[in-house]
């Protein structure tokens, strides 16, 4: 093994090498995102936000991408999303903009996934990789009264430290990890296939999927709460 001097001395270079690059792709550094986020108040409206920084000197360009459009479903049904917003949220090129949109839920006690997606003049979808999107994350979910739906529903699991929902495999909820510090009872639940209806905030755009902070929880079974699309960020693999 080379001498430590000598292994400081190759870091640094490295470290030298890449400000370099840097410096010289100034366009790197301008690199989009969004985390949307979606929460009820207390009159039973559903506020669904999000922030797109755009940097005005090296804009992202795009000209097919118009603007954002609002897509939902319920996680009591396995449902197809559907559009919310009659007419696309515009996006003007180079500015960061910020967005809100609203509504009453149909159904009290009920979750919705909310996606906030980019898209062109038709509503077709765009996905658009860095540096205009990067760690983008399109989804939020509520519902009303706040916490009154369960956002998941599936058996606990420990992978490498952190706790992971492996959701029921007959219904419509994804994956979460649970946001340190979780109900310490729920500690007793891990490996043991038992399943756990979670209520609580998610906040999505990790590496490792989305992330939930438990407000409560109770014991169910799984019969009724079959799975959608999973949300596994790197591990997903893992289950396949």
């Amino acid at each position: 093994m080379p001498p430590r001097s000598a292994i400081d001395r190759s870091r640094a270079l490295t470290l030298t090498g890449i400000t370099a690059c840097l410096a010289l792709s100034p366009g790197l550094a301008a690199a989009g995102s969004y985390n949307a986020s979606a929460s009820c108040d207390a009159s039973g409206v559903v506020s669904v936000s999000w922030t797109y920084y755009e940097d005005p000197v090296y804009p992202s360009g795009h000209p097919e991408w118009v603007g954002y459009d609002v897509l939902r479903h319920s996680l009591d049904h396995c449902e197809p999303d559907a559009r919310v917003n009659a007419t696309t949220f515009a996006r003007t090129p180079g500015l960061t903009q910020s967005y809100v949109y609203t509504e009453t839920p149909a159904a009290s006690g009920i979750t919705y996934e909310y996606r906030v997606i980019m898209v062109d003049a038709s509503h077709n979808q765009l996905f658009l990789g860095f540096p205009e999107c990067d760690l983008c994350s399109s989804q939020a979910f509520a519902s009303c009264p706040q916490y009154s739906g369960p956002i998941t529903q599936g058996a606990l699991q420990n992978i490498g430290g952190m706790l992971f929902v492996q959701p029921c495999a007959t219904g419509c909820f994804q994956s979460f990890y649970l946001s340190a510090p979780w109900p310490p009872e729920l500690n007793a639940y891990v490996g043991t296939g038992t399943a756990i209806r979670f209520y609580g905030t998610a906040t999505c755009g990790t590496v490792e999927g989305c992330a939930l902070a438990v407000s409560r929880y109770d014991v169910a079974g799984c019969d009724a709460t079959p799975a959608r699309h999973p949300t596994w960020g790197a591990l997903k693999a893992i289950y396949g």
